[in-house]
């Protein structure tokens, strides 16, 4: 029985043909290209298949005949923004190359901030996706972590490196400084004693999102490295 991949998916594996543009010049690449333009000046909302065929010049029907629809497309969107990791120097040790993974992934995510806002789909994930996870866990390689240890590591860094974007992505420095002065106001009797006290020290002050991060980032490297310990 022929496996059954989910329109877009099927494209990116080589499961169907893209259709010829040598006509018209108009091609999945074209396409997807001029949508992740849309997506990254106007957001996600902006991009449609009539918006699209403008950008290019072309009718809304001639898109149809190479992508199926919007569906279709933010999956080839999705592939495409990400792509493949950049290259990495497998002789450094686990630690360093995760370091790696996260930042160029949040640097990935940052270029293109609406990428957090396509609908998580069920497996199979795609081309670049995939890519990605094998970077990861090829990292971990040389650990004595068990193989659904290291698939639970990735999957923990992934989250982590999803949320910050959306933090970096979706909180601006005003709301921020409107967020402290009302926690400033809110916490001051007795009902939250322990956050009154962080707030006090200045916790809301620190606007560097790179430096969250960067502690958070090592926080959890340095839970794997006791897990890899321990597994010893």
């Amino acid at each position: 029985m022929q496996d059954e991949f989910p329109s877009g998916l099927d494209l990116l594996w080589g499961r169907r043909a893209s259709p010829s543009g040598r006509r018209t010049g108009l091609t999945v690449e074209r396409i997807v290209a001029a949508a992740i333009e849309l997506a990254d000046a106007d957001g996600l909302e902006a991009v449609s298949m009539a918006r699209v065929a403008e950008r290019l010049g072309f009718t809304p029907m001639a898109l149809y005949r190479h992508v199926s629809g919007k569906e279709e497309l933010l999956v080839l969107m999705q592939d495409a923004a990400v792509g493949p990791p950049p290259p990495w120097d497998e002789s450094q040790g686990w630690r360093p190359q995760l370091e790696g993974w996260c930042t160029d992934l949040l640097a990935v995510f940052n270029r293109h901030p609406w990428w957090l806002h396509i609908p998580i789909s069920p497996p199979p994930p795609t081309p670049s996706q995939m890519a990605w996870l094998e970077r990861g866990l090829r990292a971990l390689e040389g650990t004595a972590l068990a193989e659904g240890e290291k698939a639970a590591v990735m999957l923990m860094l992934n989250g982590l490196v999803t949320w910050e974007a959306r933090l970096t992505a979706e909180i601006t420095a005003e709301p921020q400084r409107i967020y402290a002065q009302v926690a400033r106001t809110l916490v001051g009797d007795d009902r939250f004693p322990a956050l009154g006290r962080a707030v006090a020290a200045g916790i809301l002050e620190d606007q560097s999102r790179e430096s969250d991060f960067a502690f958070s980032l090592q926080v959890a490297l340095d839970g794997v490295e006791r897990l890899i310990q321990a597994s010893k």
